[in-house]
């Protein structure tokens, strides 16, 4: 039996693609909840988003978002060791060990031994760093701003509430 195919809307239309989505689970998934699918459905799509603000807003430098938000956390809450780099960017070790030597080899980062015993290391931002961090921040933090006024203050923090939210929901 072959399935039946559904239009699809455009991304242009998020509540038409949501709706669908949310249809086409319900048509085939007995008792699903439709509303966490659609919840779930919206978190895609604003990560895919999320992605492409990334993409366009630091297309002029020289640097991925990965490398953004290292150099940016680095520059904003001082040095840092890979672990710590490692959970808070959400990726596995040899991700960041990559995202380092790359930074490392463009003299962005030095990574120095720290400690009595000297085991342990410490990222921290070089000169060339601390400049890079600064202007892509500066780039980054001005399309943020462009988007964000669209919204209302209050909205804004109903927008944070909302996220907090769903964050502690998907940590748990």
């Amino acid at each position: 039996m072959t399935q039946k195919k559904r239009p699809l809307p455009g991304a242009d239309r998020i509540d038409d693609l949501v709706s669908a989505v949310e249809l086409g689970w319900k048509h085939e998934v007995d008792g699903i909840d439709a509303r966490a699918v659609g919840l779930f459905t919206r978190i895609f799509v604003l990560s895919r988003l999320e992605g492409f603000f990334y993409e366009r807003s630091l297309a002029a430098t020289d640097r991925n978002s990965t490398e953004h938000f290292l150099l940016a956390m680095i520059r904003a809450l001082g040095p840092r060791s890979p672990t710590e780099l490692n959970v808070a960017l959400m990726q596995t070790s040899g991700g960041v060990t990559n995202t380092l030597t790359r930074l490392e080899a463009a003299g962005l980062i030095a990574r120095e031994r720290v400690g009595k015993d000297r085991r342990s290391v410490e990222v921290r931002l070089t000169p060339a760093g601390r400049k890079e961090a600064d202007r892509t921040m500066a780039i980054v933090g001005s399309a943020m701003h462009d988007r964000v006024t669209k919204l209302s203050a209050r909205r804004r923090d109903q927008a944070n509430q909302s996220l907090d939210d769903l964050i502690t929901m998907l940590l748990e």
